[in-house]
C-alpha cells in the first residue's frame, strides 16, 4: 500500500485495506497449514489456527456476498478455496500419522515381552 494514503480516493483506500486485511488472514492460515515460515521464521502446522483463520475468511465471504466488485469477490473465493483445499489434505496427513501411531502402540502391546521366560530359565538353572 502506498505511504500517503491521503491522495488515494476513499474507495480506492478501502479496496486498498479490504485486501490487506484479507491477506494477513491467508498468510496466518498459510502459516497455520505449515506452507510459510511464522513469524519466528520457523515452519510448524497448527491446524486449529488455519481453521480459525480460514473460518474468518469464510464468514467474510458470506457476508460480504453481493457487495464486493467481481475482481474483490473472485479473490476472496479463490483465498478460500486454495486454503479449504490445502486444510484438508493437511489434516489427512495428520490423521493418517495418528492412525500410523495408534496402530504402532497398539502392536507394541500386543507382542510379548522378548526373552522374559528364558531369563526365568536361566536364572533357575544357575
Amino acid at each position: 500500500m502506498p505511504e500517503n494514503t491521503e491522495q488515494i480516493p476513499i474507495e480506492e483506500k478501502r479496496k486498498l485495506l479490504f485486501v490487506q486485511l484479507l491477506t494477513s488472514f491467508q498468510q496466518a492460515a498459510w502459516t497455520g497449514l505449515g506452507k510459510i515460515q511464522g513469524p519466528d521464521g520457523k515452519i510448524a502446522i497448527d491446524l486449529d489456527a488455519a481453521s480459525a483463520y480460514i473460518d474468518l475468511l469464510d464468514m467474510l465471504r458470506d457476508l460480504t456476498q453481493g457487495n464486493l466488485e467481481d475482481e474483490l469477490s473472485r479473490l476472496l473465493e479463490k483465498m478460500v478455496g486454495d486454503l479449504k483445499l490445502n486444510y484438508l489434505e493437511e489434516s489427512s496427513k495428520k490423521r493418517s500419522a495418528d492412525e500410523e501411531t495408534t496402530e504402532a502402540a497398539a502392536e507394541e502391546d500386543n507382542d510379548p515381552p522378548a526373552d522374559e521366560g528364558a531369563t526365568e530359565d536361566q536364572t533357575k538353572s544357575e
